[in-house]
């Protein structure tokens, strides 16, 4: 994550970091390195699973360049 990757977020952009699941650190790391960059960060505790075992929906419609699969999700070109 480059200082100039963030240049075109606002300054007060709150970063939101998360990870697939509870057992991984990246979005800890992310936050981390956001925050030595000046950014405000915080970790979504659970990940994307905690998220969707609580029951929220995801918006895969927002995805950027990439496809987003779940582990339960049908394989995309079957």
């Amino acid at each position: 994550m480059a200082r100039s990757k963030l240049a075109q977020y606002a300054p007060d952009t709150l970063f939101v970091t998360y990870c697939a699941g509870p057992h991984c650190n990246g979005a800890t790391r992310g936050a981390i390195r956001l925050a030595r960059l000046g950014r405000p960060a915080k970790v979504m505790a659970g990940g994307i699973m905690g998220w969707l075992d609580e029951g929220f929906a995801l918006d895969k419609s927002t995805a950027p360049d990439r496809e987003l699969t779940l582990p339960n999700d049908p394989p995309a070109h079957a």
